[in-house]
């Protein structure tokens, strides 16, 4: 039982990993619409951003937004962008596995990582020590 909802997790994050990596490449396009590159841009910077419409921590209506909003504008861009290109993108992202999302950032996304924990750390032991009222 266990096994089959973990696959079904998996692929399920497969498929929206690989269309995210569709919008970046169809974003780089430049034949596409400019409301299509809006509403991908505006679709990514939702994905990627830690701020909501409404914040999870509130019970059972904090996911909705995100349930309805990304499936809501994918719907959307693919109304207004013209098939054919949308396609066009996905054959090419699938006939080339070096396509990938962070290809490269490895070593500039652990550094960013370790940045933002080590000021995350040090803005939290100064707040344990009363600092946070000279702020």
């Amino acid at each position: 039982m266990i096994k089959k909802i973990y696959r079904a997790w998996r692929d399920w994050v497969k498929h929206w990993h690989g269309e995210i990596i569709v919008m970046v490449e169809l974003f780089k396009d430049p034949n596409i619409p400019r409301l299509s590159k809006f509403l991908i841009f505006t679709l990514l910077s939702y994905i990627f951003s830690p701020i909501d419409i409404i914040p999870d921590f509130i019970p059972i209506i904090g996911h909705w937004d995100d349930f309805a909003a990304i499936p809501f504008t994918l719907w959307l861009i693919g109304k207004i962008t013209p098939p054919e290109m949308i396609q066009g993108v996905r054959d090419r992202v699938a006939a080339d596995p070096d396509i990938a999302l962070f290809k490269g950032w490895g070593p500039k996304l652990a550094a960013v990582t370790i940045l933002v924990l080590w000021i995350w750390i040090s803005a939290l032991i100064l707040k344990l020590m009363g600092f946070d009222s000279h702020f």
